[in-house]
């Protein structure tokens, strides 16, 4: 766990995305990458991870998407975090949705936000996605996050972070 947006006044803990960091091979951490994203040169500025040697970011351009590994998710995981930057159109957003199997068996979509974002780096409000937690027995549940650019942006998001203690 850590607190990597001290800076921005939120004290939440948080864990790093399986390949949230950006940094290698994503497909090999489990994310789906379609439409030309793909990792590029290019860190978030305020280096929130410590590492000295990250130095990439998830480049999103117009027309494509990402998806997340499953997640291993329970009722105190209700938002996530990110850094994001727009090289597209004024007024650009990047849609953030969840993909998750529902009580009633079925996979779900579910929009959770459209960030908007400018031309630097920029930390995300709070995404919360509490109520596509849908627990099995074990009380916990699965879910992928799904990052979309609208159709006026290009976008890089680097260092996805999920809190795990904010309904606690």
């Amino acid at each position: 766990m850590t607190q990597p947006f001290l800076n921005w006044g939120d004290s939440h803990n948080y864990f790093l995305a399986p390949g949230g960091d950006m940094e290698g091979d994503l497909t090999a951490a489990g994310w789906s990458l379609t439409g030309g994203a793909g990792t590029v040169a290019g860190n978030e500025s305020a280096d929130v991870t410590g590492n000295p040697a990250d130095s990439m970011s998830l480049d999103l351009p117009a027309g494509s998407s990402a998806m997340t590994p499953a997640i291993c998710v329970t009722a105190h995981d209700p938002e996530l975090r990110f850094f994001a930057l727009s090289s597209g159109k004024k007024g650009g957003t990047l849609n953030v949705s969840a993909y998750f199997v529902g009580s009633d068996g079925k996979a779900h979509l579910k929009d959770l936000a459209d960030v908007k974002g400018g031309s630097d780096w920029s930390v995300t409000d709070p995404v919360k996605f509490h109520d596509v937690i849908q627990p099995g027995p074990n009380g916990n549940g699965s879910v992928q996050f799904v990052f979309t650019p609208g159709d006026k942006g290009d976008w890089q998001i680097d260092d996805l972070y999920i809190d795990p203690l904010k309904s606690q």
